[in-house]
């Protein structure tokens, strides 16, 4: 009897423990601090000096492993970016970016907040930066830039984002 309870127990105890420890939970918490942007977000504004109007959606991928941005220009042209984000082992945040142009590059990034402000290209490639800002009434201010020769950063792209039920 003591070993039929003990073959019943079993599945019970392994159930309760993964409850308890959640399988990736170091990925599950990097994501956490990204919950402020996760969803599907809408928005206008200018991109290239032309009204624009975009999508953003921001979910956990790969198993949690890895936040995925699915950026969605609608116009002034179409243009679709995908950027895959984790956090690195000293607390920063790095990850790569594709799109359509069959362009892609290495991303490093800094959290403070609910402001995510990702540098992204290299010394070969084009440099520039892109700022993920919530605000205080609960829309997402995404800010992008690009390295000019002389150094400066210029704005090429300014979009205000509702978030979408």
């Amino acid at each position: 009897m003591a070993d039929r309870t003990g073959l019943l127990l079993r599945p019970l105890i392994l159930a309760l423990l993964l409850l308890i420890v959640p399988i990736g939970a170091g990925a599950q918490k990097a994501a956490g601090k990204l919950d402020w942007l996760m969803g599907r977000w809408a928005g206008t504004g200018t991109s290239f000096g032309a009204a624009s109007e975009a999508r953003l959606e921001v979910a956990p991928a790969l198993d949690r492993a890895f936040v995925e941005l699915r950026y969605n220009l609608i116009k002034p042209a179409s243009f679709e970016g995908r950027a895959f984000y984790r956090e690195d082992s000293g607390g920063g945040w790095e990850g790569r970016w594709f799109d359509s142009r069959g362009v892609t590059w290495p991303i490093g990034a800094s959290l403070f907040e609910t402001t995510l402000t990702s540098n992204w290209g290299t010394a070969d490639t084009e440099r520039g930066r892109t700022t993920y800002r919530l605000l205080r009434d609960g829309r997402l201010e995404i800010v992008d830039t690009v390295l000019e020769k002389d150094g400066r950063q210029r704005e090429f792209a300014r979009q205000i984002f509702t978030r979408n039920p």
